[in-house]
């Protein structure tokens, strides 16, 4: 009943399909909650391993923005396809959308305001796109979720200067602890590439914000 109602308010916004008249608000906000700590678990911050396979991606940008910092030549853009589970690991070892308390199933209360929530972080046609920008004032960086630029580093700076995001993103990918994935010993166990939902795209851009 929920997936029906999910779907038909999702292709027609403006209606009121008839399985949504089945829940009254609480109710969905308790199902969109359950539905939170399931990905939480399974691919957010609350399962290391699910935070740790979006290390690939990461250092894959990484490794891409360094070399557009040291030369002019290279790929305009660079494009990953996956699902809900590639965009919310990318997510959670981007530090986006990271709640002071962990979810539980004994919180939900207390986690109304979360920033965890899927709904929001992963939609239909979910992107995340890091934009690196070359200025006469120096290289910055720029991190798009969902089309809406997202507060980087310590100063929460949204068109940040290239040389302590790269900084903050070394810290994340030299991370032993979270990003080794040696106990995979299968490439099957990496970011998977599927289709259905952008996930991700780095975009050299000439103007400067």
């Amino acid at each position: 009943m929920l997936e029906s109602c999910k779907y038909e308010k999702a292709w027609y916004i403006q209606s009121r399909p008839a399985w949504c008249a089945v829940f009254t608000q609480y109710d969905l906000e308790i199902l969109e909650y359950i539905e939170d700590l399931k990905y939480y678990y399974d691919n957010g911050y609350g399962n290391p391993i699910g935070e740790s396979m979006g290390c690939p991606i990461v250092k894959d940008l990484i490794d891409n923005f360094k070399n557009l910092a040291r030369a002019k030549n290279g790929p305009l853009g660079i494009f990953y396809f996956g699902h809900s589970p590639n965009v919310l690991s990318v997510v959670a070892r981007l530090g986006i959308g990271k709640d002071n308390t962990p979810l539980l199933s004994t919180n939900f209360e207390q986690m109304k305001t979360r920033k965890w929530r899927t709904s929001f972080i992963d939609p239909f046609a979910s992107n995340v796109i890091a934009v690196f920008y070359r200025c006469s004032d120096g290289n910055k960086a720029m991190i798009f979720l969902n089309e809406h630029s997202i507060p980087m580093g310590k100063d929460d700076c949204r068109s940040c200067p290239w040389e302590p995001i790269e900084a903050q993103f070394n810290a994340i990918t030299s991370n032993n602890q979270t990003c080794n994935l040696d106990m995979c010993k299968n490439s099957a166990m990496l970011s998977s590439i599927n289709l259905v939902v952008v996930i991700f795209a780095y975009v050299i851009h000439e103007l400067c914000i």
